[in-house]
């Protein structure tokens, strides 16, 4: 009896902090996963770490913070499906090269590898906000008609980057397109989605979150709660501006910058978002 009691009163004091309790948690998390990662110099489990820092937030919260309603359920369901399948396709990915050169040199610098550690805990947090904001909700608000469009644009963008993320697998996998390092393409991918966008994937990263967004906005309580809008806006700008497509653009640049072919495609392919209309001209040049 008195150990239950002490359990309930330990979960009402942990649901008392509020978003500052799944902080904590997400902080242990990867400060766990750097303090193992940086004795063994590996960063062959970060991502893994990330996917699961999503996948235990998302879970406790949904848990842990009262009744579970439809809305809760939906979003967490869309969360623990994008973590799923990006977390087994990166951890899959970091396997088979063997390393992520993003990390060749800091994973030798313990102060500086607990910087990116905790850039990942920020990362989770802020992405997940909105979802963590509805699970802790004590005010339940059903499903709409008006939360389809959200559950549509988070659908498409997931089946975009996961499509985007296969062509160029398949791409990879073609001797004459590997190079000189293993699992790193020899030549630039200009088929399928890369056709029509040169970071398809990234966008397929940010219109899910904006999905998600989307989709918790009716469920908010407080018009404070709208504040989260900074999970999206975080994604786009991190993904646009900082660590994605700026470090590509510039590896790109530095493998085939002075190739003709390259400066082409650079040059008629969009960053982001395709320029849909040359679908529908009979001249694929104009």
């Amino acid at each position: 009896m008195g150990h239950a009691a002490g359990s309930a009163s330990a979960l009402a004091q942990f649901n008392a902090m509020g978003l500052g309790g799944w902080v904590l948690v997400d902080l242990a998390l990867n400060w766990g996963g750097w303090a193992l990662a940086a004795a063994l110099k590996t960063e062959r489990f970060y991502d893994l770490v990330g996917s699961l820092s999503f996948v235990t937030l998302t879970i406790g919260s949904l848990a842990l913070a009262g009744p579970i309603t439809a809305r809760k359920l939906l979003v967490s369901c869309m969360v623990g499906l994008w973590a799923g399948r990006l977390g087994s396709y990166l951890v899959a990915r970091v396997h088979k090269v063997g390393k992520d050169s993003r990390f060749d040199e800091v994973k030798h610098q313990p102060a500086m590898f607990l910087f990116y550690w905790t850039m990942q805990a920020l990362w989770v947090f802020i992405t997940l906000t909105p979802v963590l904001l509805i699970n802790t909700a004590t005010v339940a608000k059903p499903l709409r008609w008006f939360d389809a469009p959200g559950v549509c644009l988070w659908a498409s963008g997931l089946m975009l980057e996961a499509v985007a993320d296969w062509q160029k697998d398949q791409w990879r996998a073609k001797p004459q397109n590997k190079g000189e390092q293993q699992g790193e393409g020899g030549r630039f991918i200009t088929t399928g989605l890369w056709g029509i966008s040169r970071h398809p994937n990234y966008l397929g990263e940010m219109m899910l979150w904006w999905g998600v967004f989307f989709t918790c906005v009716a469920g908010f309580s407080k018009p404070q709660h709208l504040a989260s809008v900074a999970s999206p806006l975080f994604v786009m700008l991190l993904l646009r501006y900082v660590s994605g497509v700026p470090i590509l653009e510039r590896q790109a640049d530095q493998r085939w910058g002075s190739e003709a072919e390259y400066q082409a495609y650079k040059a008629s392919t969009p960053v982001l978002v395709p320029d849909l209309s040359r679908l529908f001209k009979s001249d694929p040049s104009l």
